[in-house]
């Protein structure tokens, strides 16, 4: 990665997108409905839910289960559903129907977002989910650059087809092999050769442009389509993640844990380190407690100090040393400004 107003140059770079990363994006900028976070997901669900009726199952469950107000956030609901529905099936104690409430919840877990996502497309002002401060990050990030993406969102994907040319190889880029699907995801149109190695977006809770069946991906042109989709496309934010019953899911966290490991700075970019997303945080501490060498740069984007700071924690002396140089935006639009302060965005 190159940003020559920090000095940042050839730098092995690792960027760790969260939920704040694509609320921050500017194709929301005027729209009158955000992206979700963690905290807001269940009102931002009920204010689509007014033109997209297919959601009130949802809120109905989370009223009467949980939150009347639907004050719960979206990690610990789903985490406590996951524990319900294994708790009824361990543990039950007579004949009769079993509860299957809960498990109907998060097999739909897949078809919620790609319809809460549909609708905030709908809202933009080209009817698409593009952002140019994405772009912006791609055109400066080298050919062994990482992202790693706990989102579900295809905001990234779209930059990289757009600004990542023959950096970008969708076909290798996803870390797993993909079946079909590709062409629409790239553009290798330009001079010079494509890239060997090329950038990697490692999406560890699955995608909504991914088709799986079984062990294989395809993937689908219109991310946010609605269709009948397979649970396993998208990860739902438990605790118990089970990714060692998943080898493609397992193969995504494995080439991220080597990335924290060998990477020569980080850039986070709306993370917010989740208290319920345990496994998550085992990938940021125990990776980094393998590192050889501390970072040379730590970038944190984000409005949160407290967050910031527990990402810091996570990451530990064994990253960041005196001769770390630290850099710290409060959005994405400013990271954007200071990669390309000419254009200022």
């Amino acid at each position: 990665m190159n940003i020559p107003t920090l000095k940042i140059k050839d730098s092995k770079t690792l960027i760790i997108l969260g939920a704040g990363a694509t609320r921050g994006a500017d194709c929301f900028n005027g729209s009158t409905i955000p992206a979700p976070l963690d905290n807001d997901f269940f009102h931002i669900c009920q204010r689509v839910a007014a033109f997209d009726p297919s959601l009130n199952e949802l809120l109905k469950f989370v009223r009467r289960e949980f939150s009347s107000t639907l004050n719960v956030r979206m990690e610990k609901f789903f985490s406590n559903i996951e524990s319900l529905d294994e708790f009824y099936h361990a543990t039950k104690i007579k004949a009769g129907p079993q509860v299957k409430r809960y498990q109907k919840v998060l097999s739909n877990f897949p078809n919620y977002i790609a319809t809460i996502f549909q609708y905030l497309q709908s809202l933009t002002w080209d009817k698409k989910l593009s952002c140019i401060y994405h772009e912006i990050i791609v055109q400066s990030l080298s050919s062994d650059d990482i992202i790693i993406s706990f989102n579900y969102d295809c905001i990234m994907d779209e930059a990289l087809k757009k600004a990542g040319k023959k950096k970008w190889n969708p076909g290798k880029g996803y870390g797993t092999p993909i079946t079909a699907g590709t062409e629409f995801w790239k553009d290798h149109s330009g001079n010079g050769r494509i890239s060997s190695t090329g950038i990697r977006l490692l999406k560890v809770h699955g995608s909504l442009n991914w088709e799986r069946k079984g062990s294989l991906i395809s993937l689908r042109e219109d991310p946010y389509a609605k269709l009948v989709r397979n649970r396993k496309e998208l990860i739902a934010p438990v605790w118990n993640k089970r990714i060692s019953e998943d080898d493609l899911i397992l193969q995504l966290w494995k080439q991220s844990r080597l990335a924290i490991k060998e990477c020569q700075s980080i850039i986070l970019i709306g993370y917010s380190v989740p208290e319920t997303d345990l496994f998550s945080q085992s990938l940021l501490k125990v990776s980094a407690s393998e590192r050889k060498k501390p970072l040379s740069n730590l970038i944190v984007v984000n409005p949160d100090n407290a967050a910031s700071q527990r990402s810091n924690t996570l990451l530990g002396s064994n990253s960041i040393s005196e001769n770390t140089n630290f850099y710290s935006f409060n959005s994405l639009k400013d990271l954007a400004d200071c990669i390309h302060p000419v254009l200022r965005v």
